[in-house]
């Protein structure tokens, strides 16, 4: 069944980014000097509420009750889907991992704004590829585990769908139960409000949030975050006159 295939590759990915954390975990420990298990348990959490909001599109169509997803093309769609998407995914989480140290925390989209206000991007990535040309290795080895775990699925046949109406109504059933549970992980689980950033810090505190959390998570949800609005009273004519920041080094003669 291609639901098999579904879940075996969602259990895949969910270990493949366990181990993603665990990278962060084993580059930042000296900030995180509390860790506990449950923390990395907590973690999943946020990984499976991430995953299937990236990988959304691949999951609708595999719950179509229909032959077509079982075609070569659409399997071979769906394999290049899945491995640029989570390799991009992890891809944030290698760079955090390295940025961390700066921030202190995850990635939001802040950082954009921050990209754009200094313009030094282009001097800022040649310094961190020489420093952290190591964690290049590291990103080829996780796409790799991606690679290798689309390749070990997509050996599985898919069955063609029952012509029976009580196996069809049964498939039906399932599909729409499975439904149900990607709904249910993306919003995070049954819970009153939908889960969120901030609950990280619930089971951590704020010190090993970061920890619990996962950067391509924490761009997503601060997606649509209000941002501060800069405020300006005075013209900068104004300011000048009332306090000048500039200073005339300009050495006077004897």
């Amino acid at each position: 069944s291609p639901l098999s295939v579904l879940i075996l590759r969602f259990l895949g990915l969910i270990l493949i980014f366990s181990l993603s954390r665990l990278t962060f975990f084993l580059f930042n420990s000296t900030a995180f000097p509390d860790a506990k298990p449950i923390y990395f348990l907590a973690g999943i959490r946020f990984d499976v509420a991430m995953l299937l909001i990236i990988n959304i599109p691949y999951f609708i169509f595999m719950l179509l009750p229909f032959n077509f997803i079982s075609s070569k093309l659409f399997r071979a769609i769906g394999n290049w889907y899945l491995c640029i998407v989570n390799s991009f995914a992890l891809l944030v989480n290698i760079i955090d991992t390295c940025y961390y140290p700066f921030s202190m925390r995850r990635m939001t989209m802040d950082i954009f704004a921050f990209i754009g206000e200094t313009n030094n991007i282009g001097t800022l990535v040649p310094v961190f590829l020489k420093d952290y040309f190591y964690m290049i290795f590291v990103m080829a080895a996780f796409i790799c585990f991606v690679i290798l775990l689309i390749r070990f699925t997509d050996k599985i046949d898919y069955q063609r769908f029952a012509q029976k109406n009580v196996w069809i109504f049964a498939q039906i059933g399932l599909r729409l139960v499975l439904a149900f549970g990607v709904l249910t992980g993306i919003r995070g689980g049954w819970q009153l409000r939908p889960l969120n950033p901030a609950a990280a810090a619930e089971t951590g505190g704020i010190e090993n949030a970061a920890l619990i959390l996962n950067s391509p998570y924490s761009l997503i949800r601060t997606t649509q975050s209000d941002q501060l609005e800069v405020k300006k009273y005075f013209s900068e004519e104004e300011c000048s006159r009332i306090f000048n920041t500039q200073q005339n080094n300009t050495a006077t003669a004897d």
